[in-house]
Parts: C-alpha cells; sequence; structure tokens
C-alpha cells in the first residue's frame, strides 16, 4: 500500500505542476512551433496546445494481449511534454489488466529526410490485473518509451511507439487460515500506435 501512494503522489504531483507550467510556457511553445513550421514548410508542426490521443496497444511481455489506451499531453516546455495515460488489457486466460502511467517526453526535432518527429522518454506506471480467484494484484514499475509522430493535418498526427515496462507486484491471499503475501514481475515490450488530436 505504501508504494501504490508513493507513485500516486508523484503522478498528482507532476499533474501540478504541469497544469502550472502549461500556462506559462503555450504562448513560447506555440511561436517555437510556427518556427519548426516555417523551417521545415511541412505546413503541419505541432500547435504547442494540450494533445489528445487514442492509442491501440499489443503486449509483447510475460503477459502478452492486445489492448486499448488513451494519453493526455501538455507542455512543460517547448520541447518537453508531461504525458499521462491509461490502458485496458484485454483478458487472455480470463486476466485483463488495467494500467495509469505518469511520463515525461522529450521532443526531439525534425531532421531532414524523416517522415516524422521523433521523442523518447519514461516514467511510473501502476497496474491493477483482474481475473484471479479470491485476490486482485497490484503492482508498480516504470517504463521507457520511443516513437515517432507522422503529421496528416495542422491539427492531427498519426504515432507509433514502443515501450519497455517492468512492474513488480504484491498478491495478497486468503487461506482460510489467515491472509498471506506474495510477490511477482512482469517485464517485456509493448508495441501501440494511435492518432493524436491537437486541442
Amino acid at each position: 500500500m505504501k508504494k501504490i501512494i508513493t507513485c500516486l503522489t508523484v503522478i498528482m504531483l507532476v499533474a501540478v505542476f504541469a497544469v502550472a507550467a502549461n500556462a506559462q510556457v503555450k504562448k513560447s511553445a506555440a511561436s517555437k512551433a510556427l518556427q519548426m513550421q516555417a523551417a521545415s514548410g511541412s505546413g503541419s508542426a505541432k500547435s504547442g496546445g494540450n494533445v489528445l490521443s487514442p492509442k491501440a496497444v499489443l503486449g509483447m511481455g510475460d503477459y502478452s494481449s492486445f489492448g486499448v489506451g488513451v494519453e493526455y499531453s501538455m507542455p512543460f516546455t517547448p520541447q518537453v511534454d508531461g504525458m499521462f495515460e491509461a490502458s485496458y488489457m484485454l483478458p487472455k486466460n480470463s486476466v485483463s489488466a488495467i494500467t495509469i502511467a505518469g511520463n515525461a517526453i522529450y521532443n526531439f526535432e525534425k531532421q531532414p529526410g524523416m517522415p516524422g518527429t521523433m521523442y523518447a522518454g519514461g516514467g511510473l506506471l501502476y497496474q491493477m490485473l483482474s481475473g484471479f480467484t479470491g485476490t486482485t494484484p497490484t503492482g508498480m514499475g516504470f517504463q521507457i518509451l520511443g516513437g515517432m509522430n507522422f503529421p496528416i493535418s495542422e491539427s492531427a498526427m498519426c504515432f507509433a511507439q514502443l515501450k519497455y515496462a517492468s512492474v513488480s507486484y504484491t498478491i495478497s491471499f486468503n487461506t482460510g487460515f489467515g491472509t498471506y503475501s506474495a510477490s511477482a514481475s512482469n517485464s517485456g515490450m509493448i508495441l501501440e500506435g494511435g492518432y493524436r488530436m491537437y486541442m
């Protein structure tokens, strides 16, 4: 429980900082985006506002399954975003997973000849599994990620990203003679893709 409270506290603090910073950097981020747009001639540079991104998820780790999720990003600085996400992995062998996470994302400058702009980052996550008899395992962990945004208009992009995530679980169960706890872990690669809408 202490680990869960710590993780959620960190995510909340990041969210508060992001909201405060967003108001200060929005103008400078928009100005930088216009400069990038003029330099690249693409007509589809980032607007500097908040971004909502529905996505599809393919887990390829110890627990592999398909899922759906959504991301919400806001700028900390012209090149660094705070990104908060939630995803639901569809049941496999009756076990499903819900994950929430908070990340810091660095956006690289667009390189000549590249089809889009690259980014990388990472953060903390909290995951809850369901489908086990008599217990609901929960875990905390971390993830790192990298991906690319592909502009399709002045207000939208498609994206693809690859993550590595690692989670340690606490499993509590009642045997009839008392409550016992055990630990387990899960790690692996996650492939995601979706659509970014600037707000």
